[in-house]
């Protein structure tokens, strides 16, 4: 019974997701290098299955483990994220 309230309830949370991710880019948009708004950008589109959803993702999540190395979040976040896409693209951001 349960899981068929989930399953209903998926498209609300799916939408519920896209107009966050709609809000914190006009905060971007606004202060584009706010570290919490990337940080939570790259979050919500690193569980995306679309290739520029997930390109969006690296990108703020790799700017904030630049600005802030200790972030261990963020890096378990980035390492998903390019473990799910271009393995080839973690040499770099090594070094």
């Amino acid at each position: 019974m349960k899981e068929n309230l989930l399953c209903l309830r998926l498209p609300e949370v799916k939408n519920f997701l896209f107009q966050a991710a709609q809000c914190f880019e006009k905060v971007l948009k606004a202060q584009p290098g706010n570290y919490e708004t990337m940080k939570i950008l790259g979050s919500l589109y690193s569980s995306s299955d679309d290739p520029d959803k997930l390109n969006t993702a690296r990108q703020h999540l790799k700017k904030v483990t630049e600005q802030f190395p200790d972030d261990v979040e963020a890096w378990i976040e980035l390492a998903g994220i390019l473990e799910r896409t271009d393995v080839q693209v973690i040499d770099p951001l090594i070094v």
